[in-house]
């Protein structure tokens, strides 16, 4: 889990009137570091801190986690303020900024709340941040700058199972996602020339 991620997708499943509702793409690709701070450890080495860094090109944010290991590894609860810098000048998160940067949403708020790992496989990671009474939303990091269309209609799929309704998406690295589109679409062109090629020699 700890490592370097991309942030390809943010679903936001609370209604916000600041918020657009439907799909959008903002134009970067957050870098986000996971890492385990094992100052953070109870003499028991049962409890630890989880460190997030969110990384755009306007800025830095970071965010730490209390985790205990045994019971609870997929159950992160904030500690302290979010803190970093931008080049928004005074204002550290610009004036239109969501889970971390103004980029992937309108209005930062700093986040006090639960984080759960809604999934984790090896190629990417489902986090949903839950702020009572203010902020609900999910982030989907991936390993690569992009995850093929079937697995993040599996990750849509997963989050309407648990009842977690898609009110708004922003869709972010999306670069990458089209160089998945290029390649599907040549794998597609190649199996028709073959196919053709068949059906012309018989």
């Amino acid at each position: 889990m700890a490592g370097t991620w991309f942030a390809v997708e943010l679903v936001h499943h609370r209604y916000d009137s600041k918020l657009p509702r439907g799909d959008s793409v903002v134009h970067t690709c957050p870098v986000v570091y996971l890492s385990l701070d094992h100052d953070g450890s109870d003499r028991r080495g049962e409890k630890t801190g989880i460190r997030l860094i969110w990384s755009e090109d306007v800025g830095t944010l970071n965010y730490y986690f209390n985790v205990d290991l045994d019971s609870r590894p997929g159950f992160w609860i904030s500690s302290g303020a979010q803190n970093g810098n931008s080049s928004y000048g005074t204002n550290p998160y610009g004036q239109h900024g969501t889970l971390a940067m103004p980029t992937m949403n309108k209005q930062y708020r700093q986040f006090a709340g639960t984080v759960e790992v809604t999934k984790v496989v090896g190629s990417h990671m489902v986090l949903t941040f839950c702020m009572p009474g203010q902020q609900l939303f999910s982030v989907v990091l991936a390993r690569e700058k992009s995850l093929p269309p079937n697995e993040l209609r599996g990750v849509n799929s997963l989050l309407e199972r648990k009842g977690l309704t898609r009110v708004s998406t922003r869709q972010a690295c999306r670069n990458g996602a089209d160089r998945w589109r290029l390649a599907l679409e040549s794998m597609l062109i190649v199996v028709f020339c073959i196919v053709f090629s068949k059906v012309h020699r018989t």
